[in-house]
């Protein structure tokens, strides 16, 4: 019986996808400080901003 080892995943689907970006220090503290407060990763954080974008630009068109 061969198990898999490693982190375990939390979502249905992988995440296979990498985006290097470059930020400015207060840029990347908001994140930390957004990511802190809501106990979720940077990743997520970013992941949510952009999933409120996306529903903020669909009420305006």
């Amino acid at each position: 019986m061969n198990k898999k080892m490693g982190r375990p995943i939390k979502r249905d689907t992988n995440k296979t996808e990498k985006l290097n970006i470059r930020l400015t220090k207060e840029d990347k503290k908001l994140i930390q400080d957004c990511a802190d407060k809501m106990n979720i990763s940077k990743s997520d954080v970013i992941v949510k901003a952009i999933e409120l974008l996306n529903q903020t630009q669909q009420q305006i068109l």
